[in-house]
């Protein structure tokens, strides 16, 4: 699966989310609360989150969902407030939360920009580059580790630590990292951090600490993100 399609296939989840946090502010005024979904190998988790004074993030209401053989199933779920009961209630109403497909849905034509759907486009030829390289490339669905949607932004990362902490495995282990972040308001940040490329709205932090002889797939992504900012600039010029 591309990364469109990925997220495309947690529109609903993305939905309930955004459901769930507004029905806990109507009963917690003076609270602020936001939501995270998101999609690693075969679990979805979906998360409301109360957020503090000083920005620091608790869980709220927590729901894991398992895909199994193509299909969804509730796996654990949690609410602060104990309705939890009430949680599961209106999960099991929406169909197309649990025992359906994992499979793109109907989502509004105008959900994803342009520009957002370029820089998915962009992240996924970087990041097949090291599918299947070593042992932990073995990614799903799609070309990532972990896929996350909140309010404001999509992350998408491509971690693989494989043996990284093994004392057996000293000379062949990967440690590799690699995210891309996507303002879902499509404007790009207005500073970048260390060891940060960007390409048009999208941030790209990259870094390869592997084994010597575990860094052709590394190399193979450095290399695939200088030739998407060339092209890039080259279409802006």
């Amino acid at each position: 699966m591309t990364a469109a399609e990925s997220i495309y296939a947690l529109y609903p989840y993305i939905q309930h989310a955004q459901l769930l946090a507004h029905n806990e502010k109507i009963k917690q005024d003076n609270v602020i609360f936001t939501y995270t979904v998101s999609l690693s190998y075969d679990e979805i988790s979906l998360r409301v989150l109360h957020v503090d004074s000083d920005n620091t993030k608790h869980i709220h209401i927590q729901v894991l969902f398992e895909i199994n053989q193509g299909k969804i199933y509730v796996k654990d779920l949690y609410h602060n407030s104990g309705a939890a009961f009430e949680l599961l209630t209106s999960i099991k109403s929406n169909p197309s939360l649990h025992q359906a497909s994992f499979a793109q849905n109907s989502v509004p034509a105008s959900w994803l920009s342009r520009d957002i759907l370029n820089s998915l486009a962009i992240a996924d030829r970087i990041a097949q580059k090291a599918i299947n390289q070593y042992a932990g490339d073995d990614y799903r669905p799609g070309y990532y580790s972990q896929i996350e949607c909140s309010g404001t932004q999509l992350i998408l990362s491509q971690i693989n630590h494989m043996n990284s902490r093994s004392l057996s495995h000293k000379e062949n282990y990967s440690l590799r990292n690699l995210t891309f972040t996507i303002p879902l308001n499509g404007k790009a940040d207005s500073e970048m951090l260390y060891n940060t490329d960007r390409i048009g709205i999208m941030n790209i932090n990259f870094s390869d600490h592997s084994s010597a002889n575990n860094r052709s797939a590394g190399d193979a992504v450095k290399n695939q993100i200088a030739e998407e900012i060339r092209l890039y600039q080259n279409d802006v010029e």
